[in-house]
């Protein structure tokens, strides 16, 4: 008896199915795709259930002729290629003819279409599941196509089972069609879940205005744009933040290759590089760039779902994203220092300065005053300093602080040796009062990596002195607070804190919650390694840090190196 065997249709064309139909958001994907190909100028994306319940794409694009709409559900059937040479120089989203096939065979499928723009003439319906599959239906339809699709994997039921969450689900999909919305900016997206509108964006080809209209719950910053002609097969387009604005995620950070959201290996790598001289590492800047690149460059049929891509000259690509980022944030900074060197410094002292100065008959600048001062014999700063059992000899590579004290020479951490002051000071204050923040409006963010650990999240939170709440979809609303957590009521920190520990992976129990917490609070407000101190700044951090014997930050890193006389005099040969 023969071991290999033909598999019957109904079986490999599902397998087939199951590469480019993954779940609900797979195929939201694809008939978007199919969308933006028709010409459409308008997309309307309405889910019920995650997608799991129910799917409806439509838009006002060509729409599909009658005799064709039985063609449109048969497998390898496309009107994007002819040849197997048109697969080198795509320019459409979709192209292989599978995905209406894939769909309509693991769920329920019907379309109805019109290409008569007058609307004197009627549209076409074909369903997969009605009595006669896929008959022609004339039926009252606007110019443009509407495709709803229902119960996907109701004829699967060993993939229906892996489907996650309905929140997860609609999480996905929320994602894709703002990656969508964000990549043809000159197409209008509204979005619905349940009926309930998320987002519309205009397409009016305005980067900023279709973010903002997405990411509602972002405080508003400034999006800048630079544009680069590299080479006759490679134009880049960025949209980017200045190192002033960024997030400890790469949630904003998308590559798009002739208006295609995909993955390139190496784009992460590039950003890090090109942003390098401008920003610290961990803190990611807005990047959302547009390459525009001859097709016959490109490979993106090396993934079912179109979601990679492969390049051909992969290294020139790499440096002409960093060379761009790199010059991009250049002209900010250069800008900035321009402007710096153009205004008259005296207009930047504050009229109470002036005041002082004034009333001593004095015409100097704070610089100036400070330092003078700080020179004096006979002033606050040498008088506290002569009291002390230690010398502040500087700082180096702005980050350390040298302090002498007795035989041995301390090298200080600024950044570590602030965080832990700051901690020690939070926790203390915690373990006394524990006050709670009550919120007159409360504040509200979206998760972009919903995770079915998240409820158990919300309980852990809400038994250390918070109330949080889930909202519509996504959202989360916070109603109260550890005010312990508040800085000058500064409520950004504290939504970044708990938007991470909601999408994190790990598990915290309630016992360390509030320490993870007051880590990173104290890791966000303390100051950074390059920030420029005065010395009142250092002399404040250098006695508190003695006075708390501190050696570890709340991370566990070392806060500080010392170096003994001992040790300096057998280095030079002067002890043995």
């Amino acid at each position: 008896m023969n071991k290999i065997k033909i598999l019957p249709k109904n079986v490999y064309s599902k397998i087939a199915a199951g590469e480019v139909v993954e779940r609900p958001c797979s195929i939201v994907r694809e008939l978007i795709d199919n969308s933006i190909d028709s010409g459409a100028s308008e997309i309307i994306i309405n889910v019920e259930k995650g997608g799991i319940k129910k799917i409806t794409v439509s838009d006002n694009g060509c729409g599909i002729q009658k005799d064709d709409m039985p063609l449109a559900l048969s497998m390898h059937a496309t009107s994007k290629i002819d040849t197997i040479d048109d697969l080198l120089k795509l320019s459409t989203m979709g192209f292989r003819g599978e995905a209406l096939y894939s769909i309509q065979t693991v769920s329920k499928l019907a379309i109805t279409s019109n290409i008569d723009k007058t609307g004197k003439s009627a549209g076409y319906k074909v369903c997969n599941f009605t009595e006669i599959p896929n008959a022609i239906k004339s039926v009252a339809h606007k110019k443009g196509t509407k495709l709803e699709v229902e119960d996907i994997f109701y004829n699967l039921p060993a993939r229906k089972k892996f489907l996650k969450s309905t929140i997860s689900e609609w999480n996905a999909i929320k994602k894709i069609v703002s990656a969508k919305a964000l990549s043809t900016l000159n197409i209008s997206f509204r979005l619905y879940h349940n009926n309930e509108l998320i987002f519309v964006t205009k397409g009016n080809g305005d980067f900023q205005d279709t973010f903002f209209s997405i990411y509602k719950n972002e405080s508003p910053f400034s999006i800048h744009n630079y544009f680069k002609e590299v080479n006759n097969n490679l134009e880049i387009n960025l949209y980017y933040s200045t190192s002033e604005v960024f997030f400890p995620n790469r949630k904003y950070q998308i590559l798009f290759v002739n208006g295609r959201p995909v993955i390139a290996n190496f784009f992460y790598a590039s950003i890090d590089s090109g942003v390098r001289n401008y920003i610290s590492p961990g803190r990611h800047p807005l990047i959302y760039l547009y390459l525009k690149i001859n097709p016959e460059l490109t490979d993106i049929n090396i993934h079912p779902a179109k979601k990679e891509i492969k390049f051909y000259n992969q290294n020139d690509i790499f440096i002409a994203i960093q060379t761009t980022i790199g010059e991009a944030m250049g002209k900010i900074v250069k800008r900035e220092i321009l402007q710096a060197q153009s205004d008259n410094y005296t207009t930047q002292v504050t009229q109470n300065e002036l005041n002082f100065y004034q009333n001593n008959g004095e015409n100097k600048t704070p610089f100036d005053y400070f330092n003078e001062v700080i020179n004096k014999e006979n002033n606050y700063i040498n008088e506290t300093r002569d009291e002390k059992d230690y010398q502040i000899l500087g700082v180096v590579f702005d980050t350390y602080i040298l302090v002498q004290k007795s035989n041995r020479v301390f090298f200080i951490d600024q950044h570590a040796a602030c965080e832990s002051i700051i901690f020690s000071r939070k926790k203390e204050k915690y373990s006394k009062t524990q006050d709670v923040e009550i919120l007159i409006i409360p504040t509200v963010f979206d998760i972009d990596n919903w995770n079915d650990n998240i409820d158990e999240k919300i309980k852990t939170l809400n038994n250390n002195k918070f109330q949080i709440e889930k909202g519509e979809g996504t959202t989360i609303v916070i109603r109260e607070l550890p005010a312990i957590l508040l800085n000058k009521k500064n409520y950004d920190t504290v939504v970044e804190i708990i938007r991470d520990f909601l999408e994190s992976s790990g598990k915290i129990e309630d016992e360390n919650l509030i320490d993870s917490i007051l880590i990173e609070a104290s890791c966000k407000e303390a100051i950074k390694k390059g920030d420029k101190l005065s010395l009142l700044e250092i002399t404040e951090i250098v006695d508190e840090y003695f006075l708390m014997g501190i050696t570890n930050c709340p991370h566990g890193r070392p806060t500080h190196f010392e170096l003994t006389k001992d040790n300096l005099e057998k280095v030079f040969q002067r002890k043995k």
